[in-house]
């Protein structure tokens, strides 16, 4: 097998491109979808609970290593995992997210006036 240092290069960079973007989009879609009110909270916890994934996947991956087994087995492990943490936040987001509360927050969002500075 050939390797390709500098694909490899490229991908490596792309993929962090990637990560990255997550820090620009996210604020501005979760005040976009949630409004000014809640947005910055929804940010808030976004944030936490992506810094705290990180953590759940070195642990998954020490657990199934513990387990004895190949890399392979531990890799589908992981995956499994994690695709059932997924599928049941899929759920929980399907059953106590309405649109109604996007329009509520929205609606009280634009009852405020903005707040306009005075030269002095």
């Amino acid at each position: 097998m050939t390797v390709n240092k500098y694909l490899y290069f490229a991908m490596t960079c792309a993929g962090f491109f990637c990560l990255g973007s997550h820090f620009v989009l996210f604020p501005t879609l979760t005040v976009k979808v949630f409004g000014m009110k809640s947005g910055g909270t929804v940010y808030a916890v976004i944030l936490v609970v992506k810094s705290a994934s990180s953590y759940m996947g070195v642990l998954l991956v020490n657990i199934f290593s513990g387990a004895g087994g190949t890399s392979s087995q531990i890799y589908w492990g992981v995956f499994i995992t994690g695709a059932v943490f997924s599928f049941i936040s899929l759920l929980l987001v399907s059953i106590g997210f309405t649109e109604e509360l996007i329009l509520l927050d929205k609606a009280e969002d634009s009852k405020k006036q903005p707040l306009l500075l005075e030269h002095t």
